[in-house]
C-alpha cells in the first residue's frame, strides 16, 4: 500500500513527456527506475547528451536570431555557441572536453560537396541557413491533455513552407500556410532507416506524430499541410522526412493514451528479452538484469 500510494504521489506532481512515454513503451522498468524513483547509474553517457544539447544549442540560437533579429548568427557565432555551451557543462574529464569540442568543431565545420559540380561544398553552417522557408518557431514549448491528463513537448524547430508565385493563380493557394516540423538527432550513428514502427528508433516516430497531432490542432490545419524532417549534423546535406498520415498520428496517439493508464495502474513489467535490451539502458548491465532473475 505505501509503494502505491509512494508512486501515485510521484505521478500527482508530473506532467507525462514524449520521452518518458517512449522509455515506458521500451521497457516498462527502465521507467519505473528513471521516471519514478529518479535512479541514475554510472553507465549514462552524460558526456554524449550534453555534446548533443551544445549542438542543439548552436543550432537553436542562429536560427532563433534570424526569427528576432532578422539576421542569422555569423558562422564563426555558431561555432562559438557550440563550443561556449559545451564548456559549460559538466563533463566527466578535461579530456573528455577536449574530444567533444575537437569532434564537435570537425562536424559543423566540415564541408560537403552537393554534386561533383560543387567545388568548394557547404558547412553544416550553410545548409542551416540556406533556406526560403520562414522560420516560425525554435525550441517550440507545448503543453496538451490526454484523457485528462497533463501532457508536455518540446519541438525542435518549425518552418512555414515558401511557395513559389504561379502563373496560374489557381493553382497554388498562397494563403493556406504549411508547415515543416525539424527534430535534431545528434546520436553517434546515422540510422534513418530505423526511425520506423517495430524498428529500433520507433520512439522517434512516435515523437513526431504526436507532434504533428498537436500543431494540427494549435494551427488549425490537415495532417497533409505539415511535413516531418530530421536533420542529423553529422549527414546534415541530406535530411530524412518520413510521411505520418492521420490515421498513422491517430494510432500513436492511442498507443500513448493506453501507456499512460497503464503507468496510472503502475504495470511496470520489465523487457524480458535481454538481447532487445536498448543499447543505451543504463540499467541494462546492473541491477535490472538481476530483478529480472525473479520473474
Amino acid at each position: 500500500q505505501e509503494y502505491n500510494s509512494f508512486i501515485d504521489d510521484v505521478l500527482a506532481k508530473k506532467s507525462f513527456s514524449v520521452t518518458a512515454l517512449n522509455t515506458y513503451l521500451a521497457c516498462g522498468r527502465e521507467y519505473l527506475y528513471k521516471t519514478i524513483y529518479s535512479l541514475y547509474s554510472n553507465l549514462d553517457d552524460k558526456d554524449y547528451a550534453n555534446y548533443g544539447s551544445a549542438v542543439h544549442k548552436a543550432f537553436e540560437e542562429t536560427i532563433r536570431s534570424k526569427i528576432e533579429k532578422g539576421e542569422y548568427l555569423s558562422e564563426p557565432e555558431f561555432i562559438h555557441t557550440f563550443e561556449k555551451t559545451l564548456m559549460s557543462l559538466p563533463m566527466s574529464s578535461e579530456k573528455a572536453l577536449k574530444n567533444m569540442l575537437n569532434q564537435g568543431a570537425k562536424m559543423l565545420q566540415t564541408k560537403l560537396k552537393e554534386n561533383k559540380n560543387d567545388k568548394e561544398g557547404k558547412s553544416c553552417y550553410k545548409y542551416l541557413t540556406n533556406t526560403k522557408d520562414e522560420h516560425f518557431a525554435v525550441e517550440y514549448n507545448f503543453d496538451f491533455e490526454i484523457d485528462g491528463h497533463k501532457f508536455t513537448g518540446k519541438i525542435d524547430r518549425i518552418d512555414i513552407e515558401h511557395k513559389e508565385p504561379s502563373d496560374n493563380p489557381d493553382k497554388i493557394d498562397l494563403s493556406k500556410k504549411k508547415y515543416i516540423l525539424y527534430d535534431y538527432k545528434t546520436s553517434k550513428y546515422d540510422d534513418r532507416n530505423q526511425i520506423a514502427i517495430g524498428q529500433k528508433y520507433e520512439g522517434y516516430y512516435n515523437q513526431m506524430a504526436l507532434y504533428k497531432h498537436f500543431l494540427t490542432t494549435k494551427f488549425e490545419c490537415g495532417y497533409d499541410d505539415i511535413r516531418t524532417m530530421f536533420i542529423f549534423p553529422s549527414n546534415y546535406n541530406t535530411p530524412h522526412e518520413i510521411y505520418i498520415s492521420k490515421e498513422q498520428c491517430l494510432e500513436v496517439l492511442e498507443k500513448y493514451r493506453k501507456a499512460i493508464l497503464d503507468i496510472k495502474a503502475h504495470k511496470f513489467e520489465p523487457l524480458y528479452d535481454v538481447s532487445k535490451c536498448d543499447d543505451y539502458c543504463p540499467f541494462k548491465d546492473g541491477f535490472c538484469t538481476l530483478l529480472k532473475k525473479e520473474y
